[in-house]
């Protein structure tokens, strides 16, 4: 085997057979356009010898794109912007563009496309896409993280690619819910209860009350009163 400048290999027999391999060198060369590569050699008949040349003649044919995995992160609650053609390539230079994701084409003003996971991404051509974690990562606990991925699929207009899209999505300390209360007396009875039975927490976290009518609350409980009566609130949600 000969190894030529171009970059193509010829593997040579005596008898004056050749196997001409391009090994790739010419996988940039466009739909159509033409490269010659030549080589000289030389045979003998045993007591003279003379020299010839061999061109080949390469036709390109458009190579396929090349498609790369991509990989970013975000919060639970924050959407992420990325471009993932940025890393793709075509050996011809042509354009390329994002034509499916998880199945679903991709439409010329974008597509918003629903992931396994319950989160959405919104894929433009270009390969800009916006990955919105749809709140399906809310119990997240916060310093843990978790991986979603979905394929996409490039084409240069004749040929095509698949590749990988992983985003780490980290957890984040959110915010307790609380929900109003209301409760039914006259006006000689003491009421008792909890305000916290119908409050919850995305991330399991345990809740108490701060503050009642503008006064913090402590452990020990505090007494808020006015013309219409009194409360004591304690920090575990029980009042009377």
């Amino acid at each position: 085997t000969v190894p030529l400048d171009s970059g193509a290999e010829v593997l040579v027999y005596p008898n004056g057979t050749i196997e001409y391999d391009p090994n790739g060198a010419f996988d940039s060369l466009p739909d159509g356009v033409t490269a010659e590569d030549c080589f000289p050699y030389t045979v003998s008949d045993g007591s003279m010898e003379a020299s010839g040349e061999v061109c080949i003649m390469i036709v390109g044919e458009g190579g396929p794109p090349v498609a790369d995995d991509d990989s970013e992160t975000t919060s639970a609650d924050m959407t992420v912007t990325t471009n993932i053609v940025l890393n793709d390539s075509d050996p011809d230079g042509d354009d390329l563009t994002v034509t499916i994701v998880e199945g679903e084409p991709i439409g010329s003003d974008g597509t918003s496309v629903p992931l396994d996971s319950g989160a959405e991404v919104m894929v433009y051509p270009n390969g800009t896409i916006e990955y919105d974690p749809n709140g399906v990562y809310d119990s997240l606990p916060e310093g843990e993280t978790v991986t979603d991925c979905f394929d996409y699929t490039v084409s240069d207009g004749s040929g095509s690619a698949t590749a990988q899209v992983c985003i780490t999505v980290e957890g984040v300390n959110d915010p307790p819910v609380a929900e109003d209360d209301s409760v039914v007396t006259d006006n000689n009875s003491t009421v008792t209860g909890s305000v916290l039975g119908n409050d919850s927490d995305p991330d399991g976290d345990s809740v108490s009350v701060v503050s009642v009518d503008g006064s913090p609350v402590t452990e020990e409980c505090t007494l808020v009163s006015d013309d219409e009566g009194s409360l004591t609130m304690c920090s575990n949600g029980t009042y009377s």
